[in-house]
């Protein structure tokens, strides 16, 4: 888990630099930014964080849980700051902050996720019901955008 976790670091902070080169190249005001280009790196940094997710080894029993719920949680804020470094163009910069929020809120969800016993089903369960509704908001936000990459969920 840990060398996954550091692998992830080390993605994510490629990636962060790539964004950040980018950001600083682009002197466009909002309004210039091109809405293929804004859906393209986007689209990048979500299928990116997916795919970090996606070698995270899933828990083998309730006491691994915590652990996985906090390497998803890091994933997840890795990718907020990620999106926070792309300027969007005007007409989807209120669906860019929203997709950010979400980000945030799904990171703060796995973090609760991590702090809840397992053996406490009802709060546990709570939690993770607010995970899946969060990804199905950010799968309708994602379509909304025509940024396929940023699903959460299948279907």
């Amino acid at each position: 888990m840990r060398r996954d976790r550091h692998r992830l670091s080390r993605r994510v902070a490629g990636v962060a630099a790539a964004a950040s080169a980018v950001a600083a190249c682009s002197s466009a005001p909002a309004s210039d930014v091109d809405p293929a280009a804004y859906r393209a790196q986007v689209d990048t940094i979500c299928r990116d964080a997916l795919a970090d997710q996606a070698l995270l080894a899933e828990p083998a029993d309730a006491t691994g849980v915590a652990e996985f719920a906090l390497a998803v949680a890091a994933g997840l804020e890795a990718e907020a700051e990620l999106l926070r470094a792309v300027e969007p163009p005007a007409d989807l910069a209120a669906d860019h902050r929203a997709l950010i929020r979400n980000t945030d809120d799904q990171a703060r969800r796995w973090t609760a996720l991590a702090s809840t016993t397992p053996d406490d089903t009802a709060a546990f369960g709570v939690i993770q019901t607010e995970i899946l509704e969060l990804g199905l908001g950010r799968d309708d936000l994602a379509q909304e955008m025509d940024l396929p990459g940023c699903r959460r969920t299948s279907g």
